[in-house]
């Protein structure tokens, strides 16, 4: 029987905002923590009702943006994965894809997200729990076959917005600050890693490292650890050539993808760092940019700002 989260797996994004720009937001530190209240598990995945640990605020627009942020229901669903890139890649643009109609679109990618079917193959796991001083072990039993598994996916691609003159966008509650800009993609990839296999174990892991020294087959992990690997990116031309590269990705697993399908707000990509068993912080989100206006400079100098690994399309093979 399907779970309640496959039917929400989705994005709640505006309708005709991607590809476009957004501006990627941030909780302040100010507030503290967002209590998880009627938290439903189901499986792997989870759902709860949010509310503010505190409520006086300072002011009325403060206020209103924690009644927007805990205003409906938000939904883990643990097949969601996003992937940040240390060595940014290039944009599909460079292989003459796209509209090219600005210069966002050229900018390479450093952060991916897709959703993982729910029959792809899982790296098995046992966990060894200490009864003297409570420590956890995390065992991996089985990678799986030899070979890397293959994920083909529609991908949602994170272009940050370096190398423009940004406008000064400033918050009136105090409680949030913006990071950045980023202009999304999507695009049709093939993924080849162990990575995605073992997103459960690292799942488990970041939440056993709530409340237990924790280990990771025999090796010692601190408080909310980041865990990279190898990956393969598989793409197409325009012309309908196959290429490939190899990279390291980086999974962040406390960092929550969540969904809520019910908000009446143009929040869409939030995340959120679950501290205990009853209450998350640190609210990331984007929202739609409009009216903005930048100071577009010429391509060749916002894409010579944002990387320097691969962000020349010919270092691909096959291209």
């Amino acid at each position: 029987m399907a779970s309640e989260t496959d039917t929400i797996v989705g994005e709640r994004v505006s309708p005709g905002t991607i590809p476009g720009l957004f501006h990627s937001m941030r909780t302040a530190p100010e507030p503290g923590t967002i209590d998880m209240i009627d938290l439903t598990p189901d499986g792997e995945d989870w759902s709860f009702q949010p509310q503010a640990s505190s409520d006086s605020f300072a002011t009325p627009e403060a206020n209103a943006l924690f009644q927007d942020l805990c205003g409906s229901k938000v939904h883990y669903n643990s097949r969601r994965m996003q992937l940040v890139l240390p060595a940014s890649i290039c944009s599909r643009s460079d292989w003459g894809i796209g509209q090219d109609t600005n210069a966002f679109e050229k900018l390479p990618i450093t952060m991916i997200q897709f959703e993982i079917p729910a029959d792809f193959p899982k790296v098995e796991f046992n966990v060894h729990r200490d009864p003297d001083d409570g420590s956890v072990d995390v065992r991996v039993t089985d990678f799986g076959e030899e070979d890397e598994d293959d994920l083909e996916t529609e991908v949602t691609c994170f272009h940050p917005v370096i190398g423009l003159a940004a406008p000064e966008i400033g918050s009136d509650t105090g409680l949030l600050y913006r990071k950045g800009d980023y202009y999304l993609s999507q695009e049709r990839m093939t993924i080849t890693s162990k990575i995605v296999a073992g997103k459960s174990r690292m799942d488990l892991i970041d939440h056993e490292t709530m409340g237990h020294t924790v280990c990771d087959g025999g090796v010692p992990l601190g408080h909310r650890p980041d865990f990279s690997g190898d990956i393969t990116l598989t793409r197409s031309t325009r012309d309908g050539d196959r290429v490939s590269l190899d990279l390291e990705a980086v999974y962040r697993p406390y960092q929550k993808s969540v969904t809520r399908p019910a908000a009446t707000d143009d929040y869409s990509f939030v995340t959120m760092c679950r501290d205990d068993e009853n209450s998350c912080s640190d609210v990331r989100f984007l929202e739609p940019a409009r009216n903005v206006d930048y100071s577009v400079e010429p391509a060749s100098e916002v894409t010579g700002t944002t990387g320097e690994w691969y962000t020349d399309a010919a270092m691909w093979d096959g291209a």
